[in-house]
């Protein structure tokens, strides 16, 4: 009898969110290494994750979430090293800050001046899904105010990957969108996919995290990093 081959995921998380949160976004196990920042500055994820990666020269998936797929996409367009099956996930915006950027500051702002606990209960009374705004409470409750306020501002200034650096992407990448996602723009998921070579494109038809890991798990190319639960 055949073995199944283990997967190490390398996992690079959005911005405002931790590696504990990515896990339960995606639905991956424990043994998924995750890239941690709290600063929001692209520059910084992206030397992070060269150094995950020289650390685990046994990863055989990689996957960015928001900021971390901006990462993820800009990392493999320039490295020289072998690049394993990539997932970009959600998306925000493909080179210089766009419109959704403004959703970002938007946040970050909103943050600053009333908080955390009463951004995140505006959230659930504005009809956010109760499974995504459970996940911020979840990634959002390692920060103060100000250091998550810092974070997303940061994040709404970093470059995305060009269309050029998504065309050096010679291997097959899944990309994963959600529908009416102000922040991640289903348009912006369908751009990136358009300039990939070999994509495989999946959209959920709402912000709501079983839809997203159902459309993880469609494009087939990254499967065994989500649970089968």
């Amino acid at each position: 009898m055949g073995q199944t081959a283990t997967v190490t995921a390398v996992i690079v998380h959005g911005a405002g969110s931790t590696g504990a949160a990515a896990r339960v976004l995606l639905g991956a196990p424990r043994s998924s290494v995750c890239v941690e920042d709290r600063t929001g500055d692209i520059e910084r994820v992206i030397a992070a994750l060269d150094d995950a990666l020289l650390a685990h020269p046994n990863c055989t998936a990689l996957v960015g979430v928001s900021l971390g797929a901006h990462a993820v996409a800009r990392w493999a367009a320039t490295t020289s090293r072998a690049i394993p099956r990539i997932c970009l996930v959600l998306p925000a915006w493909m080179g210089a800050p766009g419109a959704s950027s403004t959703a970002t500051m938007g946040a970050a702002q909103a943050i600053a001046a009333e908080g955390i606990p009463t951004t995140l209960r505006r959230l659930r009374e504005d009809g956010a899904h109760p499974d995504v705004v459970d996940l911020l409470a979840l990634a959002w409750g390692e920060y103060s105010d100000d250091e998550l306020a810092r974070c997303l501002l940061a994040a709404s200034t970093g470059r995305g990957p060009t269309s050029d650096e998504l065309a050096r992407l010679v291997r097959p990448v899944a990309v994963v969108g959600w529908s009416k996602d102000a922040f991640h723009p289903e348009s912006v998921a369908r751009d990136w996919s358009s300039h990939l070579p070999l994509p495989s494109l999946a959209v959920g038809a709402r912000p709501e995290i079983r839809l997203l890991r159902q459309a993880l798990a469609s494009t087939g190319a990254v499967r065994r990093v989500v649970s089968r639960s």
